[in-house]
């Protein structure tokens, strides 16, 4: 394992969940608009936190950033629409409703800079360095748990499975060479179209279930399409 890397991702993701901790903590959220106020905040140990993702992508000169195949950016395209388009048919199990706020601009970049935030340190430091040492299972599996366990303070108990199921498609695609910037770009339009899509209470379990169950199908068929095609290739 590129054991340097690796120690550099665990101080930045540290870093920012004892920043974000400091924040939730002294800034609670009991409107919409304190939400929108707070992600501004937010903004701050983001951008700080990408800026040491980038340094250390070139330093070690890891694996591909912009580049990738055109497989793979056919294959994010797909993906992307796809989980894209499960977010409207959330207003068929609960209430939802567009963000009404001045603040939409501020939100919207924040949600790029998760995107890039999240990607760059989960798919890419920890997805790298532990790919390099133990392989793709061991790196997707690794790199999927701590990203879901990231999103614990931020998201309900119940939408877990379906943050660690997104994260396992982002991994597949990562194993399948696609961008780190292309990964980015797909984390952060989907954030951006979340954010237009916003529950009114909770969401229900039956949707929860029928995204699960969605994701999983994804994710099964993503992996052994993929496989049989590198099969068929190696032939």
């Amino acid at each position: 394992m590129k054991n340097k890397v690796f120690l550099m991702a665990c101080t930045i993701l540290l870093f920012y969940v004892v920043a974000r901790d400091l924040i939730y903590t002294y800034y609670p959220v009991e409107t919409h608009s304190d939400w929108a106020f707070r992600d501004i905040i937010m903004m701050i140990p983001r951008l700080l936190c990408l800026v040491c993702l980038v340094f250390v992508q070139k330093w070690k000169k890891l694996e591909s950033v912009v580049n990738g195949s055109i497989v793979g950016k056919k294959y994010t395209l797909y993906i992307g629409i796809f989980l894209i388009s499960l977010i409207p048919l959330r207003a068929l199990f609960v209430e939802t409703q567009r963000l009404q706020s001045d603040l939409l601009f501020w939100i919207i970049w924040g949600s790029f800079l998760v995107g890039f935030f999240e990607e760059g340190l989960f798919r890419g430091l920890f997805f790298d360095s532990m790919k390099t040492q133990k392989g793709s299972f061991i790196a997707i599996l690794f790199s999927t748990f701590l990203f879901m366990i990231f999103h614990i303070q931020v998201v309900p108990a119940n939408e877990l499975p379906t943050i660690f199921l997104i994260g396992i498609i982002f991994a597949l695609l990562r194993d399948k060479n696609v961008s780190l910037f292309m990964l980015s770009l797909l984390h952060a339009v989907y954030d951006s179209f979340i954010i237009f899509w916003l529950p009114v209470s909770s969401l229900t379990s039956a949707w929860i279930m029928i995204e699960i169950f969605c994701l999983t199908i994804l994710a099964l068929v993503f992996f052994f399409w993929t496989r049989n095609n590198h099969l068929h290739n190696r032939n």
